[in-house]
């Protein structure tokens, strides 16, 4: 318990550090993504309330539409969450977001995507990568809106967002709280089994 309130103390201090003094580069790729957008067909129709109606040709246009469209309502909640996702929203929010870097690092998030998406079926990289370039587009468009060095999105981002938030849904974050206020032990298991690997986090003091 100590070595991993230690760890967090030392995070906060290093993100601290990386906010304050490490420049963010301008989003010069960005000049990319009107060619890349051409290669999708889609169609985004608001009805009277404002909502998105999205018609594209196949999955991926549609994908491609959707992204476009979420980041036309609410572009910053969306780079906030890109920016989470990647570990580095403490560069762009301060201090107070530093404990979402450091669990996007204990979850081994980034590892896992390098790792395994291509793995994934073609179907489905392809929807996640036209959706990020949506996002792209929009970005493009709208540069005083843009997070400086977020860009470009990708689709490993898009597959990296649901990894990092899926286990909250069930739960995690009320394990963390409890184990940061020091009851009770948990033990998180860190592979499809835990017999494969796991981390076991106890407030009790281990024996000499």
């Amino acid at each position: 318990m100590r070595v991993l309130i230690v760890r967090i103390f030392l995070l906060l201090l290093l993100a601290a550090g990386a906010w304050l003094w490490s420049p963010l580069p301008a989003n010069q790729k960005l000049r990319h993504a009107l060619a890349d957008a051409k290669t999708y067909d889609a169609e985004i129709i608001r009805d009277e309330w404002g909502v998105p109606h999205i018609f594209g040709v196949t999955d991926a246009d549609t994908s491609y539409g959707l992204g476009y469209a979420q980041a036309e309502d609410d572009l910053e909640t969306l780079q906030s969450v890109i920016a989470a996702t990647r570990g580095v929203l403490a560069r762009y929010q301060g201090m107070s977001a530093a404990p979402t870097d450091y669990l996007v690092q204990l979850m081994g998030i980034w590892p896992q995507v390098e790792n395994n998406y291509g793995k994934l079926p073609a179907a489905t990289r392809a929807i996640a990568e036209a959706y990020a370039v949506g996002v792209n587009l929009y970005a493009a468009e709208h540069p005083d809106q843009a997070w400086d060095g977020l860009y470009p999105v990708s689709g490993k981002d898009i597959i990296a967002g649901f990894m990092f938030k899926t286990p909250f849904f069930f739960g995690l974050d009320g394990v963390l709280i409890r184990l940061l206020e020091g009851r009770g032990d948990r033990t998180l298991a860190l592979a499809p089994t835990a017999q494969q690997q796991a981390l076991h986090i106890t407030s009790e003091p281990r024996p000499e």
